[in-house]
Order: C-alpha cells, then structure tokens, then sequence
C-alpha cells in the first residue's frame, strides 16, 4: 500500500511539473504566434488586392482595410473572412473594390480534411472569384464560368467560404455607402 502510495505521488509531481512547464512555453510563445498570424494577414492584403499600394487597418462592426492607390485615393476594401467550414473555422480575406467587384480571395488558415475541402487555397479555386460581383456569387457541381465551381467532395467548405464572401461583402457594402 505504502508503495502504490508513493508511487502515486512522483506520478502526480511529474504531471503537474510537466503541466507547468507546458503552461508556461504556451504562455511564452503565445505573442510570437499572434504576431506571425498578423505579419501573414498583412503580407497577404497585397495578394487579395494587387492594385493597391497601402492599406490601413480600420475598426467597426467588422475589421477591415481601405485599400488606396499610389496616388493615395480609395480604391477598394480588404475583408476579414471567417466561414465555418465543415471541420472547423476557415480565416481568410477577400478584396472588393468600391463598385462590388471582387479583386482576389486568400484562405490563411483553415481545419478542413486535407485533400478535400483544404484545397480551398488552390489558386483554381480562389480564382473563380475574381471579378465576379459580390451580389452574383453561387455555388454549382457543374461548369459554368458564371457561377463557382465547387470542391469535389467538400461541397460544405465551398459553400461556406462562398457564402461568407457573399453575406460579409454585401452588408458591407450596404454599410459602408
């Protein structure tokens, strides 16, 4: 008995120092993660907007970046994306310029099932979007250059993403005029 005891106790120090120590390395790298998560973002906005030399970031209802030519007018907006796909939340960005048009889509994180919905991030995919209107975006199995052909076999994440880009760049827009 003596012996289960005591066994049961170095057992019990081991675990609580290794839980420590985990807390502790998750505590101390926690702010290097979030700041690669923001540099990423960033180095992104110029991929979802390629006309656009400067962004800033601005707060509301929802985040977002003006984007503004060289010559310093407005020419659109980035939006902050995030889709509940089907194994998880999809982060991503879209660019609208000012008229609806959709400039470019990136997905910078995503849970999906790889080989399937994670395919996302295939340039295929994310370029269907560009210069489709914000209004027109639908989902189809087949081909049709009109609509956005989705995933084989992640119909969910297609759909998510795709009616995410819609939902968020309409009220948006409806917002912002």
């Amino acid at each position: 008995m003596n012996q289960i005891l005591k066994l049961g106790i170095i057992l019990m120090i081991f675990a609580g120092t290794s839980g420590a120590l985990l807390a502790l390395v998750n505590k101390g790298t926690l702010p290097y993660i979030e700041k690669q998560k923001q540099k990423a973002e960033l180095d992104s906005l110029s991929s979802v907007f390629p006309t656009a030399s400067k962004f800033e970031k601005k707060e509301g209802s929802q985040a977002y970046y003006e984007a503004y030519t060289t010559e310093g007018t407005l020419a659109g907006f980035v939006l902050v994306l995030n889709a509940k796909g089907y194994a998880g939340n999809i982060a991503g960005l879209v660019g609208i310029d000012k008229a609806g048009i959709i400039q470019g889509v990136k997905f910078l994180d995503n849970k999906e099932t790889p080989g399937l919905g994670a395919n996302i991030v295939e340039s295929w995919f994310t370029n269907q979007f560009k210069g489709k209107s914000a209004t027109d975006l639908e989902i189809t199995k087949q081909k049709d250059d009109k609509k956005i052909i989705a995933l084989t076999g992640a119909t969910i994440s297609s759909k998510a993403v795709t009616d995410e880009i819609k939902s968020k760049a309409i009220e948006f827009l409806k917002n912002i005029k």
